[in-house]
């Protein structure tokens, strides 16, 4: 049975127990030492205070009390669905003039079927221009790791049975050490009306595991091309990557050290790089603002993709929903594990007197008052001292207002950045 203020998380994984095991462990190590696990699925109504699920959480979004958390907004697929987020950065780059440019943050793409003919259109005029190297992506519209992922440079070479996105691939990406790399950063949003969101300080530098080349009979070589770990991890005879230490795990390595090791070989400001990062995570967060409805009781971790080319112009590959939480190494653990930790500790559930709300619905069921499920909002007095009573005097920390403890977070939404990216769009 819970003590009268303990709160209660449920989480919710299926297959994936790393999940269950990294939520458990970050909650261990948050500035409160009242959670407790929940029993039952996350259907039950209001017994819980945190429910983190790994797919979309299957729950009644307009019954949930003031002080409950989760871990999902209800259309987060326009963000992550790759060829979602396409025609929503798209809708502001074709915006003619300054405005269009502002906002050119990711490769060309288009989404087949419906844009072949652009497509084919796009790549016969990048080929009667000479461009250098007319390589291009295609990738599944709803998958991860890699998963359907290839390169090519010829239109014979195009194939797809499903909705795919093709991308204009980055020929001259910044390498380290020759080696390709991607960014995989942590970002969360906490409220999407206003916007309110914060980017992790720390990340993982993404390597390939052999030496990259643009030379098109290269271009069948996942381990020169593609930075995802899950295919990396594969190949035993490339580089040393796979050592661990406390800056290297598997194929990844710290983002802090990757730009240190760029400011040494090649006299790259970390500073600059950073400011980058930040404007294209606020510009993607802006173009999808207006299309994913805001939730009182919704947050999300994203995992951001970015890539640098070697004018270290960013480039935003793609947003992943549920970024993977598997700790298989230490570098894994001592990331995740802490960014998952100043998430919660951002996101802070109310606690709440179970003992006092016990009362309290008992006393409004028995009088079957018509706002017994509906306490968000209501101006009745009555309300506001139940509220008042089974949250002890605490409410919610209001959207903008610093949260008392960031952690490894900074806040880039509400920010200048964003409002610049607000006043660029205005015009």
């Amino acid at each position: 049975t819970s003590e009268p203020c303990q709160r209660v998380y449920k989480i919710v994984y299926h297959t994936r127990r790393e999940v269950y095991e990294i939520i458990s462990d970050a909650l261990s190590l948050t500035s409160d030492d009242s959670w407790v696990e929940g029993v039952g699925g996350d259907n039950c109504v209001h017994n819980w205070n945190l429910l983190w699920t790994w797919s979309k959480p299957k729950i009644a979004w307009d019954e949930l009390m003031v002080w409950q958390r989760v871990n999902h907004f209800p259309s987060s697929k326009e963000l992550t669905r790759k060829d979602n987020l396409k025609r929503h950065l798209a809708r502001l780059r074709n915006i003619p003039g300054r405005v269009g440019d502002y906002f050119d943050i990711s490769p060309v793409t288009f989404t087949l079927p419906q844009e072949y003919v652009n497509f084919v259109n796009e790549y016969t005029r990048q080929q009667e221009n000479g461009a250098d190297r007319n390589f291009w992506i295609m990738k599944p519209v709803g998958l991860s790791r890699g998963r359907g992922i290839y390169v090519f440079h010829d239109l014979n070479q195009v194939s797809y049975g499903e909705c795919m996105v093709v991308q204009r691939y980055v020929v001259r990406p910044l390498l380290l050490d020759g080696y390709k790399f991607d960014l995989r950063l942590y970002v969360l949003v906490t409220s999407f009306h206003p916007l309110e969101a914060f980017l992790y300080k720390e990340g993982f530098a993404r390597l390939s595991t052999e030496i990259y080349s643009a030379d098109p009979a290269s271009l069948n070589n996942r381990f020169i091309h593609l930075t995802n770990s899950s295919i990396q991890r594969k190949n035993c005879t490339g580089s040393d990557n796979e050592k661990e230490s406390s800056v290297r795990g598997g194929t990844k390595l710290l983002m802090s050290y990757c730009f240190d090791r760029l400011r040494q070989s090649n006299g790259i400001n970390p500073e600059e790089l950073w400011e980058k990062i930040v404007e294209v995570c606020v510009k993607t967060l802006y173009s999808v603002q207006c299309v994913i409805p805001n939730h009182p009781n919704a947050f999300e971790v994203y995992g951001f993709d970015i890539m640098f080319d070697k004018d270290l112009r960013p480039w935003l590959i793609e947003v992943n929903s549920s970024p993977s939480m598997a700790r298989e190494n230490k570098l894994d653990n001592q990331v995740k594990t802490a960014m998952i930790s100043d998430t919660l500790n951002i996101v802070d559930p109310l606690p709440i007197d179970r003992v006092a709300m016990k009362e309290v619905l008992s006393r409004r069921l028995s009088g079957r008052s018509t706002n017994a499920t509906r306490w968000h909002g209501s101006k009745e007095q009555t309300l506001a001292d139940d509220l008042n009573r089974v949250l002890r005097g605490r409410t919610p920390r209001a959207v903008g207002e610093m949260p008392p403890k960031l952690g490894g977070y900074s806040c880039i939404a509400p920010s200048p950045v964003y409002t610049a990216v607000v006043r660029a769009h205005r015009g």
